[in-house]
């Protein structure tokens, strides 16, 4: 079944101000990225991720609140610390930044969709010369979708993303 996808990202928030000022999201804000900035080069993509977690929603907590909550918690976790610890020593030029990913899609949206989706924009922007930096590389290895295809379109501010990415088979005319 053909899914169509569009993903809004927000404008790029400098992350020390990101973890500081809680901002706030969608509930259908399901992936962040995480990027860097140097001078006048162009934004470097460092890690794509997602934060999709129904599990995780507390009693009269508003929806933004929830998104935020994910966010926050999953920026602070041991592994994103150290990931972040790693990038400040490996690229002390660059500011890095925090991006927020909207998903619009006409169906349900599942944690399995979403993990699917975090794979094919991981997969794609997986390319060893480009984008060596990015820290994603054990979903690059996991790559398997079966009968399933996509068209994921990014839109507003997704920096080094690209602007459409599909996967499966597609056949125009004869």
């Amino acid at each position: 079944m053909f899914k169509d996808i569009e993903i809004e990202w927000s404008k790029p928030m400098i992350y020390d101000e990101f973890m500081k000022k809680h901002p706030s999201h969608d509930k259908n804000s399901c992936f962040y990225m995480l990027t860097g900035k140097y001078s006048d080069y162009p934004y470097k993509l460092f890690y794509i991720g997602r934060t999709y977690n129904n599990s995780s929603r507390i009693p009269n907590q508003r929806d933004e609140e929830i998104v935020y909550d994910q966010i926050f918690r999953r920026l602070r976790q041991p592994d994103h610390k150290k990931r972040y610890e790693q990038l400040k020593k490996e690229y002390p030029h660059h500011t890095l930044y925090v991006g927020v990913g909207t998903v619009y899609y006409d169906k349900d949206i599942t944690p399995e969709l979403i993990d699917k989706i975090e794979t094919i924009l991981i997969f794609s922007h997986f390319d060893y010369e480009k984008n060596r930096y990015m820290l994603n590389k054990k979903k690059v290895y996991s790559y398997y979708f079966g009968n399933d295809q996509f068209c994921v379109t990014n839109r507003r501010h997704r920096g080094p993303l690209y602007k459409e990415i599909s996967h499966g088979i597609f056949v125009k005319g004869k």
